[in-house]
């Protein structure tokens, strides 16, 4: 083999490292719109969406008052970029925050990141409350 070819192995995206973290603190993952999506899911994306389960959720009556059901509804609290389309890079993330109730969980979050990742995060606030947040925001 010659020296001007290079192999690369297969190497986990920095998506699904983040991802597995994540995974760990208890969060869901998704899209960057708040998609769900799995860890297989993840390749080379450029965002993740962090979502949380709402504790808002009631309980839901249906077939006349008979059965209850909770809905599986879960808050988009932010969106974490990688790639320079949102002005981030592999070592200057962008956490984008959805609500201002959510600033500080992810706050901690950022500086958990930080450490672990050895990055430099910045926090943007997108939205002062959950009604200025995607239409989205509980459909998945």
């Amino acid at each position: 083999m010659s020296n001007k070819v290079k192999v690369v192995d297969c190497q986990e995206s920095l998506a699904a490292k983040v991802g597995r973290f994540l995974l760990s603190k208890g969060f869901a993952l998704a899209s960057c719109i708040g998609r769900a999506k799995t860890l297989e899911e993840l390749t080379w994306d450029d965002s993740l969406g962090i979502l949380c389960k709402d504790p808002e959720v009631k309980l839901r009556k249906r077939l006349f008052g008979l059965i209850t059901a909770q809905e599986l509804r879960r808050t988009l609290l932010g969106v974490v970029w990688f790639g320079r389309e949102f002005g981030a890079s592999e070592q200057d993330w962008i956490l984008v925050v959805y609500s201002r109730q959510h600033l500080e969980l992810l706050r901690q979050l950022a500086e958990e990141m930080a450490l672990a990742f050895n990055v430099k995060i910045t926090l943007r606030l997108e939205a002062q409350s959950r009604a200025e947040v995607l239409p989205s925001e509980h459909w998945y």
